[in-house]
């Protein structure tokens, strides 16, 4: 057998088919082939090549765990010999990814409102907006900026008070935010829109 391999998905992966793997007393001509274990082809993201006896790719999400493969070598009789080893692809974290066509809308306020109960980060969060190719996506909020121009906006954490946002004096930081805690604007007096 072929020495089992390591690879990490998104990272490119190069192995070579030790020479004095195969050889023929009778026909010094082989021919390499390269094929799953059970005889399919090789996966679209590897690629082998039979004169260098090496592989080439890189893995993506899909193809995390383990990867059986076998080299075949035939010589110009059509004798062959196989011989089989195993690829394994190391899983990396993936970032969610936020799918802006689906916009999460506040509910509509009365003007000069101050003491409107707001609304969940879970009820922002347009189902299927935030997809993890990793596993399911954990629905929270980073708030980094805002605009304070007409109204206030505050947050509540769990059931505790309300907190305006400070951007000002949070420059390049992000607040987090999770599923059950609140966001709230309350409008600055007289403003309607």
């Amino acid at each position: 057998p072929l020495t089992a391999q390591a690879a990490t998905e998104d990272q490119l992966v190069f192995f070579a088919e030790p020479a004095a793997t195969f050889g023929d007393i009778d026909d010094a001509s082989l021919t390499l082939s390269a094929a799953r274990s059970d005889g399919g082809a090789l996966p679209a993201w590897l690629r082998f090549d039979p004169e260098a006896r090496t592989f080439l790719g890189t893995p993506g999400n899909g193809d995390v765990g383990s990867l059986g493969l076998q080299v075949t070598a035939t010589d110009s009789a059509g004798a062959a010999v196989s011989a089989g080893f195993q690829v394994s692809v190391a899983n990396v974290n993936d970032a969610p990814l936020l799918h802006t066509d689906l916009t999460p809308t506040l509910p509509a306020i009365a003007e000069d409102d101050t003491g409107n109960a707001g609304s969940t980060v879970a009820d922002l969060i347009v189902d299927g907006s935030i997809t993890d190719p990793d596993g399911t996506a954990v629905e929270a909020l980073a708030v980094s900026a805002g605009d304070h121009s007409l109204g206030r906006w505050h947050y509540r954490v769990g059931a505790g008070d309300w907190t305006a946002f400070d951007f000002e004096a949070n420059v390049g930081k992000a607040l987090l935010l999770d599923a059950g805690d609140r966001v709230r604007f309350v409008p600055a007096a007289d403003f309607n829109g």
